[in-house]
């Protein structure tokens, strides 16, 4: 019986793996097959611009949304953390930031970015706007992922949710609420992965 389980474990190598092959068509005469909404982001198909900051949100402008650029950096000097937004108004804010939020978010991005990656299917998402996220790590540099108008209750949607909070605090200043919603957002992004993640 041993024997029999054996050979069909080497046989059916998609079986034990879960992978197969994607079906191309090199006269491209077959459009892929769409997904109703992404669980991850995905690569960045344009150039980010890169400077002294932990994370960044940009939202681009489309018809009936509004550009929004958030970074969150750390001053140098005095060592706290800061919260900055510029929208297409022309608003700006900077508000000081505690470190157990900052951290929150920080790890948050960090770990949905580490799951950036390529889709077998399209999506239909391409009519909204599109959020372009970003981190910094020290010795690995910048990772950047992108999410086309994320509505479903998935990962780039709580990614695109936890901008949303930052953006928020910079008008409100209200930490505790900020805390709840990036906290929240952050288990529900781990208890995913921790089903969902590649490693």
């Amino acid at each position: 019986m041993r024997f029999l389980v054996a050979l069909l474990l080497l046989v059916a190598p998609g079986g034990l793996y879960g992978w197969e092959s994607y079906k191309t068509d090199i006269t491209q005469q077959t459009v892929s097959a769409n997904s109703d909404g992404l669980d991850h982001l995905e690569p960045v198909d344009r150039k980010i611009p890169e400077s002294a900051y932990l994370i960044e949100f940009i939202r681009e402008p489309t018809a009936g949304h509004q550009s929004i650029h958030l970074t969150l950096f750390q001053d140098d000097k005095s060592g706290k953390f800061y919260v900055s937004t510029n929208d297409v108004s022309g608003a700006a804010g900077k508000v000081e930031i505690p470190e157990d939020m900052a951290s929150s978010v920080y790890s948050m991005w960090v770990n949905a970015l580490l799951e950036v990656r390529y889709d077998r299917l399209g999506h239909s998402g391409k009519n909204g706007p599109t959020d372009l996220f970003s981190a910094y790590i020290k010795g690995r540099g910048w990772l950047h992922g992108a999410a086309s108008n994320p509505t479903k209750d998935l990962p780039p949607k709580w990614m695109e949710d936890s901008a949303t909070a930052l953006v928020q605090f910079t008008k409100d200043k209200d930490e505790a609420a900020c805390r709840r919603s990036l906290t929240d957002l952050r288990d529900k992004l781990f208890a995913y992965l921790g089903t969902n993640g590649k490693n």
